[in-house]
């Protein structure tokens, strides 16, 4: 699935940009208060963090030392997105997953 190829991605590296990166028990939950929430009203952004690509990459390398990963970027000049999850958060009270939970989660799956 894109997922899985996403990780591979980072696991070979290369690759300069960045990402928003939500795991999928919070977009299951902000579905849940959006549902169940009286004053919910518009659109949400449901996204954990925005990280680079090699920044994304150094965390696996940290969490699998084990495993091969592409060497760490030192000239990380990744343009990466910013999103605003105000709204998400303050109306829902959310609280995104560390994204070292999420990327071992995805990893271990």
């Amino acid at each position: 699935n894109t997922s899985m190829q996403f990780l591979l991605g980072l696991m070979y590296g290369g690759d300069l940009g960045g990402t928003g990166v939500v795991d999928a028990d919070d977009v299951t939950e902000a579905l849940v208060r959006a549902m169940t929430n009286p004053s919910a009203s518009g659109r949400y952004i449901c996204s954990g963090g925005s990280y680079s690509y090699p920044s994304l990459s150094a965390t696996l390398a940290k969490l699998y030392p084990d495993r091969c990963f592409a060497e760490e970027m030192t000239d990380d000049q990744s343009v990466v997105p910013n999103f605003d999850t105000e709204k998400i958060k303050t109306q829902f009270n959310m609280q995104f997953t560390p994204i070292e939970e999420t990327l071992k989660k995805a990893m271990d799956s």
